[in-house]
């Protein structure tokens, strides 16, 4: 099976195996994980494995969420521009910005370790995290504990 044509739109293909029994009275063991095949040679520098397609403009909930020493903040972005991803607190106000910088197309993550940009340890609570690409905006809720 030649994956070529796959892995040129997406960049990974993930495989996923079920087993059902037929009929249903019958016993079936499987012992197969899920794998996933990656193309290294579309693979950026800072762009981690994923299973989003790379026409994909998405913002994963910090994880984990709650957090207490720091969350890992997914996101994937259909093309190259300059990213930002930004936390705020429930008042809207500017906590930090993690990322703003030019980016390749893909998966990527950031990890937030709970501190605002002063250095100081931010307070226990709701955060939004911001991902910004051009005029595009994408934002998810994340819980900081104690």
């Amino acid at each position: 099976m030649n994956l070529t044509p796959v892995l040129t739109s997406f960049g990974a293909v993930r495989f996923r195996f079920i087993a059902q029994d037929h009929p249903p009275e019958q016993i079936l063991e499987a012992a197969l994980d899920d794998f996933t095949l990656y193309d290294a040679a579309l693979a950026a520098v800072d762009a981690l494995p994923g299973l989003v397609a790379r026409g994909d403009f998405t913002l994963e909930p910090g994880a984990p969420s709650p957090f207490a020493a720091s969350t890992t903040i997914r996101f994937s972005i259909p093309s190259t521009g300059r990213v930002q991803i930004r936390i705020h607190d429930v008042r809207g106000a500017l906590v930090t910005t993690l990322l703003d910088r030019v980016t390749a197309p893909g998966p990527h993550e950031v990890i937030w370790d709970g501190r605002a940009s002063d250095g100081r340890s931010v307070a226990a609570g709701v955060y939004f995290v911001e991902l910004g690409l051009g005029n595009e905006r994408r934002s998810a809720k994340i819980l900081r504990t104690r």
